[in-house]
């Protein structure tokens, strides 16, 4: 009975401390490697927490990993789609993400683009001058107009729908 007693304890004893999260852990494990600091602050986006943390942890992914185009793919991203929140340094970065992933890899990108009706951050001025990229911005500003025609044309509104090309008014 002794033992037995004696073994809880000593198993209570020895419970290890609950996990850290993920990205902690890989970044304690692995500090040079950029996917854990661009995991970290892709956790931040998710709370809603944009603070100077944030902001060190991206800078940091980019200096750790300045031509890996899956992590670069990934700030682009994140750029595009919290834009309003990033300030003018991160706005920086993040517009040079989107160049380079503009050149190396621009299709999910691109529709990420047009689905938050962002297409000035991908086909403005400071976009990439590649034929494909300028042909697809070119086409899908055809589209916008088309779609952006007030009506209550439920046709049409399908149609956009189907092309990911929703109303300005419908997609806010």
């Amino acid at each position: 009975m002794l033992c037995g007693v004696a073994g809880i304890v000593w198993g209570l004893l020895r419970v290890p401390p609950p996990p850290a999260s993920a990205a902690r852990v890989d970044i304690a494990l692995r500090p040079t490697w950029p996917h854990g600091w661009a995991g970290r602050a892709i956790g931040r986006t998710v709370a809603g927490d944009f603070s100077s943390g944030f902001e060190y942890e991206i800078t940091t992914a980019r200096l750790l990993g300045p031509s890996e185009r899956n992590l670069r793919a990934s700030l682009a991203k994140l750029g595009v789609v919290h834009w309003p929140q990033l300030n003018a340094t991160m706005r920086e970065g993040s517009a040079a993400d989107i160049r380079f992933v503009l050149r190396t890899q621009p299709r999910e990108l691109l529709f990420e683009a047009f689905r938050l009706h962002r297409e000035a951050l991908v086909c403005g001025p400071a976009a990439v001058d590649a034929p494909m990229v300028q042909e697809v911005c070119e086409r899908f500003a055809g589209l916008r107009k088309l779609c952006d025609r007030p009506g209550d044309n439920l046709e049409l509104r399908r149609w956009c729908l189907v092309r990911n090309a929703l109303p300005v008014r419908d997609a806010q």
